[in-house]
């Protein structure tokens, strides 16, 4: 409950610092607030898994790289790199033994942004695309090779990607 708290606490105040003086600075702080309400209000509920938690905080960072993206918010570049960068975590949240599909969600998440990057020409997705595109596609060989046969990355990228 502290965490909805202090997550509700920061998005409201940068929500109206950001209305008031539109800086990076409440830019990040909205989106970091907005990310500890969800998470920590998700993660209350009953029954509810690591993965699923994953899989709420992947839903709003990639809503935060489209609305970035889209122009609504200043300084579109650096919410385009956030949110990239933790829809990329967050598939890591996601892909545990159970649920083998959050590598693959990794693989599409980071072939969407080198996508998007490519086709609007926007450098900054880059940044959270070509390393996530390349440690999930390293995690799913590391994951359904076992990194053998001198596959030796596959195993570095699984553990990196779970890091």
């Amino acid at each position: 409950r502290v965490a909805m708290a202090a997550g509700a606490a920061a998005a409201a105040t940068s929500a109206w610092l950001l209305a008031w003086r539109r800086s990076l600075a409440h830019h990040l702080l909205l989106f970091a607030g907005l990310l500890t309400l969800v998470s920590g209000t998700v993660g209350q509920w009953e029954g509810i898994e690591g993965e699923h938690v994953g899989l709420v905080v992947w839903g709003l960072a990639v809503a935060w790289v489209l609305v970035s993206w889209g122009g609504w918010l200043p300084h579109p570049a650096a919410g385009e790199v956030v949110g990239g960068l933790c829809a990329m975590w967050s598939c890591t949240m996601v892909a545990t033994a159970e649920a083998s599909w959050g590598i693959w969600l990794g693989v599409l998440t980071g072939s969407s942004l080198l996508v998007a990057a490519s086709a609007a020409r926007q450098r900054a997705m880059l940044i959270p695309g070509v390393p996530g595109l390349l440690f999930s596609t390293i995690g799913a060989l590391g994951y359904y090779l076992g990194g053998e046969g001198g596959m030796g990355a596959g195993r570095a990228g699984s553990a990196l990607t779970r890091c």
